[in-house]
């Protein structure tokens, strides 16, 4: 099948990443409720992992603060792809003007962990990925997510980021596709022209 997408559909918010990274993240986030939890997202050639912190801010209940030294041993542990923060119990649900200013700075995807457990993402406009000869990781470097880079850094639309890890297949295959009207695309008829940005299934 052939999808072209529907120019005139808004970028849909970001709300989700890779399962087992998510729930440990929030694991995180109920052991310690008042502290905002803080880490690195680090990704090898078949996987993706969270490197917890010690949050440095000197109100930890309020901000977060990671060492330069966390980021030195989570980069030899992989390639550093994201950072997150949250918790729980916090009333904030989103992102500060610093952290956007910071995402921007450092040009790395920025995970905010909400009260209800959902994952606000930002990704900055300064983050680029080349997914020529990534190695397949579920969530991080996977079809959707080769999809998703295309989109945003060809067009500026921000794709949805479904929860998906090594078990996707297996427990729910077809979820990515009952979402993709959601997502603006529109299916295109067999005999229609291939367009550039059109997506083959």
């Amino acid at each position: 099948a052939t999808l072209g997408r529907n120019a005139g559909a808004g970028a849909c918010s970001l709300r989700h990443m890779n399962t087992h990274v998510k729930n440990a993240i929030i694991e995180s986030a109920r052991a310690t409720p008042d502290v905002e939890v803080c880490g690195l997202i680090y990704h090898t050639d078949n996987s993706v992992h969270s490197y917890p912190c010690v949050n440095r801010a000197p109100d930890p209940a309020e901000a977060f603060e990671i060492a330069p030294d966390d980021y030195v041993a989570a980069r030899q542990l992989g390639r550093v792809c994201g950072v997150y923060h949250g918790g729980m119990t916090h009333t904030n649900e989103g992102f500060s003007e610093a952290d956007l200013e910071s995402a921007n700075e450092i040009a790395l995807p920025l995970y905010a962990l909400c009260s209800k457990g959902t994952i606000a993402t930002y990704v900055p406009p300064s983050y680029h990925v080349n997914p020529v000869g990534q190695s397949f990781v579920w969530g991080t470097f996977d079809c959707l997510e080769t999809v998703r880079i295309h989109y945003r850094q060809t067009r500026g639309v921000y794709l949805t980021d479904y929860d998906r890890d090594e078990s996707f297949v297996d427990a729910d295959p077809d979820a990515i596709i009952r979402h993709i009207a959601d997502e603006g695309f529109v299916r295109v008829p067999g005999n229609g022209p291939v367009v550039k940005d059109d997506v083959l299934l």
